[in-house]
């Protein structure tokens, strides 16, 4: 892999220093070694996981549960692989099982490989735009095993009835064009919702420091400020800005709702692109709130004031802020389909942008604001009426795919109360005593709670009436169905 890097560095280059080049090849192995563990040779991960899983099991025998912990944990802490957010047994569990660290290191090593090919200048619009070529060969490859495990994969019901994973993916926001729809009706529900409310739009574009950037747009050219912050830790920048605004919000009794993008610039620095709806004598507090926080880092470099913040007033007259939104989400999700640009071309570059977000872990949309879109989708699932009044209102907003009347009847617009709708969640998913394990998951311990309907104070109602398994390679014996969860 580190060949193939420097390769790919080389090849825009006629003559180069031979020694320079031993150097940085030198310097991407040094990157992509911690201690005996090379994460860009994935031959040898899974030996590595079985060894380090060994270990585990060994302390546990050989040590006091408290001693086994800290050793299993600073074992783990050893190789950078992410944080442990357990409990001591869980930890030890975890730790002991080969499978677990092979997830943490194909994450870890998806993650350097990111990093490593934007250090080298591989990300940007004159290369690989987004993310780099292996990056984004990675992913198209994991999501082809992925569809193959759908494809071989069915789901069968206590009483019978199947259907091929596959199939039932094509139907839900696993497909990016049912993603991209949903969000859309979203975003115009909202607008709806403000022109109902008499409310004002306005579309945010927040972005980071010029030290976070590696490669200058103009020119293509290294960045000389850049200081080594990752996409991850560029994202984890905006997020801590985003919630001191939201704070200052809060504070000021401004409560904008709305939708946000996150998204790469070419050499995969992100921005987010934030549409908020508020009311018109809050729109200028608002706006200075933004800006207030935005500038807090680094204030007097060069451009940020023009290019930190972007706002832009939603003018119903030139354009719904549906419109203003879509072209991002649509860049985000399946490529934006016009005559400006083959399809061929958007497409690829909505999948780049997925890749990079795998890559390093950003969630690229997110709701601000709003009622519950859990309880839009439970209530989705319903196809009769139900006897509670506000249920069955909702039921059929939700139904229609009209968001705004669900935002409405939901509450918190314009000084009315909010319905307290929620979800109904159960542990016990199916007969215990006929299947006494279907409740634990493969460490043994309890299954997370499932949703299985919704109520409020005075009434419930079930969306989720089938139990469903399973099942890899179908027909199997009994013993080769596994519970979904």
């Amino acid at each position: 892999m580190a060949d193939s890097l420097l390769n790919r560095v080389l090849r825009d280059y006629e003559h180069y220093d031979a020694n320079k080049a031993a150097s940085l090849l030198e310097n991407i192995k040094s990157f992509a070694q911690i201690d005996d563990l090379d994460l860009f040779d994935h031959s040898t991960h899974r030996a590595f996981a079985k060894r380090q899983a060994n270990e585990c099991r060994r302390f546990r025998s050989d040590y006091p549960p408290f001693m086994a912990v800290g050793k299993c944990r600073q074992l783990f802490e050893r190789y950078e692989l992410g944080d442990l957010q357990f409990t001591d047994d869980e930890i030890l569990r975890r730790l002991s099982d080969e499978r677990f660290w092979q997830r943490r290191l194909r994450h870890k090593s998806n993650e350097a490989l990111a990093e490593t090919e934007r250090a080298l200048h591989l990300v940007s619009s004159r290369r690989g735009l987004y993310c780099g070529d292996k990056t984004y060969d990675n992913f198209e490859e994991s999501q082809l095993k992925s569809q193959e495990f759908l494809e071989r994969t069915l789901l069968v019901s206590a009483d019978g009835e199947s259907v091929n994973l596959a199939e039932v993916s094509e139907h839900t926001i696993a497909n990016p064009d049912v993603l991209f729809a949903e969000w859309m009706v979203r975003i115009r529900g909202f607008e709806q919702v403000a022109d109902y409310q008499g409310h004002v739009g306005v579309m945010i574009t927040l972005s980071t420091p010029s030290r976070m950037h590696p490669i200058l747009k103009a020119s293509g050219k290294p960045n000389p400020k850049f200081d080594g912050t990752s996409p991850k830790q560029a994202n984890e920048y905006l997020n801590h800005v985003w919630q001191l605004i939201r704070a200052k919000f809060s504070r000021s009794e401004i409560a904008p709702y709305g939708m946000r993008v996150a998204e790469p610039n070419h050499d995969g620095t992100p921005h987010w692109h934030i549409l908020l709806f508020v009311e018109p004598d809050k729109l200028k507090h608002l706006k200075r709130i933004v800006k207030r926080y935005a500038m807090q880092d680094s204030p007097n470099e060069k451009g940020a004031s023009k290019y930190r913040t972007h706002f832009v007033d939603i003018d119903r007259e030139r354009g719904s802020a549906a419109g203003y939104l879509a072209k991002y989400i649509a860049k985000n999700i399946n490529g934006i389909k016009g005559a400006e640009e083959g399809d061929a071309g958007r497409l690829s570059a909505a999948r780049r942008t997925r890749a990079w977000a795998s890559a390093h872990g950003i969630r690229k949309f997110a709701q601000i604001g709003g009622p519950s879109v859990t309880v839009w989708r439970e209530l989705r699932r319903l196809s009769h009426s139900v006897k509670d009044e506000t249920l069955e209102e909702l039921r059929l907003a939700a139904d229609s795919s009209n968001w705004a009347a669900f935002c409405i009847a939901m509450g918190g617009f314009g000084g009315t109360p909010k319905r307290d709708i929620h979800p109904v969640y159960s542990s016990s998913s199916i007969d215990e005593e006929a299947h006494e394990l279907a409740n634990l998951n493969q460490y043994g311990e309890p299954r997370r709670p499932r949703i299985v309907g919704l109520r409020n104070a005075l009434f419930g109602v079930l969306t989720r009436y089938k139990k469903w398994y399973w099942m890899s390679e179908p027909p199997q014996p009994k013993d080769g169905l596994g519970m979904l969860h």
